[in-house]
């Protein structure tokens, strides 16, 4: 895929935004692991939510032009 495809863009924003908050999450639970602090999630839940639903209006977005 090229920069220049349509929703190319978008792709990258979601996978920007899963990968992100993927690694958030990872990362809370390792600093829970060692310093025993109490976890504040919601940031790489939202990241990650907002992630598959950029991901389901791009497929959505190409199954209605097709038609």
């Amino acid at each position: 895929m090229k920069h220049t495809d349509p929703n190319f863009w978008k792709y990258v924003v979601a996978y920007v935004l899963l990968g992100a908050g993927s690694i958030l999450l990872i990362g809370e639970i390792v600093e829970w692991g060692i310093m025993g602090k109490r976890l504040a999630l919601m940031g790489s839940f939202v990241a990650i939510w907002f992630g598959v639903l950029t991901l389901i209006a791009i497929k959505r977005s190409k199954n209605q032009s097709a038609k």
